[in-house]
């Protein structure tokens, strides 16, 4: 299967893959606790630059996740 683009991505798909770049990447921590990532925000772009933007809650990440997250 090959590459999809941002606009055909369909929710509960999990087998779609896409190529794209990050434009932005924010990332917010605990104002109390600084060293912890409370989540991340990604604008990601694809290759006829439609964009998409995203947030990664990391205390809902299952510890199998977690191990590719640096």
């Amino acid at each position: 299967m090959g590459d999809v683009l941002i606009p055909t991505l369909m929710t509960g798909d999990c087998m779609d893959r896409i190529c794209v770049r990050a434009s932005r990447f924010w990332e917010f921590y605990d104002l109390n606790e600084e060293t912890k990532l409370l989540h991340a925000d990604i604008v990601l772009i694809d290759e006829e630059v439609q964009p998409i933007f995203i947030s990664v809650y990391f205390h809902n990440l299952s510890n199998s996740c977690k191990k590719y997250i640096p």
